[in-house]
């Protein structure tokens, strides 16, 4: 008797391996669950980095005042550009003109352009409610209506615009960069 009850029985084998089995699924599913629990909190509490965000691209140009301006505002933008004919590559310089950002709104936003930007510098002349945003940096435009040149930089007076001012952005080489008009 003695021989036979150091002799495991295979049943007894078949139980024993599906309760190693069953310990080891418990213990896989409290892990799981305290790692997604641990994963919830650190997210609740900010420490878990948040999914990443698409970026948006391209220029807009945004300007806030607690009480209604006394007239809209128009935007102009000047950009260079690369462009090839023939397999020669050269630059040109882009301006057009006019975007509005309404008077009616306390907080007023506009898309400039939606492309992926492509230069680190970009240039705006604004003007409205008896104010100019002007600088140092000289393209053609056309004060008085909708407009689009791609020879911004030059003979402005001989192809029938006006020579103003711009202002420089540094968008820091993002690829998207709002413009906060102060």
């Amino acid at each position: 008797m003695e021989a036979e009850s150091s002799l495991s029985h295979p049943k007894s084998m078949a139980f024993s391996h599906i309760q190693d089995n069953i310990r080891e699924n418990i213990r896989e599913n409290i892990r799981e669950r305290a790692i997604a629990g641990a994963l919830v909190l650190l997210s609740f509490i900010g420490l878990a980095a948040p999914a990443q965000a698409e970026r948006p691209t391209g220029l807009r140009m945004c300007v806030s005042s607690p009480e209604p301006r006394a007239s809209d505002i128009y935007v102009a933008l000047a950009y260079k550009t690369q462009n090839s004919v023939a397999g020669v590559a050269f630059e040109d310089w882009i301006s057009k003109g006019w975007w509005k950002l309404d008077k009616n709104l306390s907080y007023s936003c506009i898309t400039l352009t939606t492309e992926e930007l492509q230069n680190r510098h970009y240039y705006f002349y604004a003007q409205g409610g008896g104010r100019v945003w002007d600088g140092n940096y000289f393209f053609c435009m056309d004060p008085l209506k909708p407009y689009g040149t791609d020879e911004a930089d030059v003979n402005c007076e001989a192809n029938g615009f006006a020579l103003r001012g711009f202002r420089q952005i540094d968008t820091l080489g993002d690829r998207g960069f709002t413009i906060q008009l102060q």
